[in-house]
């Protein structure tokens, strides 16, 4: 199991309010680089999208989630199986800290191929949702 983990991210939102948007993945869309996506589809519950002409990427919103970590799973779209999680921990009533965490299954190859794109990916979802939740 490789484990991907993201920069932590200050948000001025508490957990329930990132609970709230993210619990319906069409607002996924909005955090990811627009440039480095393609063919984006969602109906609220799942999603899935092309990343850089390469790997269509689908996931799922999982029944597991809580305000305070939101849990993704891959679906039978994607080319591995992973899990993404995103902790948000409260640090007062208005604001939290966020950060993204990968488990994926990597062989070798793949391994070398897309830890550092996947790691740049989440570092910028945090960086969006900052400036989002400012």
């Amino acid at each position: 199991m490789t484990r991907i983990e993201s920069e932590k991210g200050d948000l001025k939102a508490n957990p329930r309010a990132v609970y709230e948007d993210l619990s319906d993945l069409n607002n996924l869309k909005k955090y990811l680089p627009t440039d480095k996506i393609s063919d984006w589809q969602s109906d609220g519950h799942t999603c899935s999208f092309k990343v850089m002409g390469t790997y269509v990427i689908g996931l799922k919103f999982s029944e597991e989630s809580t305000e305070e970590h939101i849990k993704l799973v891959a679906t039978d779209k994607s080319p591995f199986p992973f899990t993404i999680n995103l902790h948000v921990n409260p640090q007062d009533e208005n604001n939290s800290t966020a950060q993204i965490i990968c488990d994926a299954e990597l062989n070798m190859m793949l391994k070398m191929m897309v830890v550092k794109p996947l790691k740049s990916l989440f570092d910028y979802i945090i960086k969006k949702a900052d400036a989002y939740y400012s």
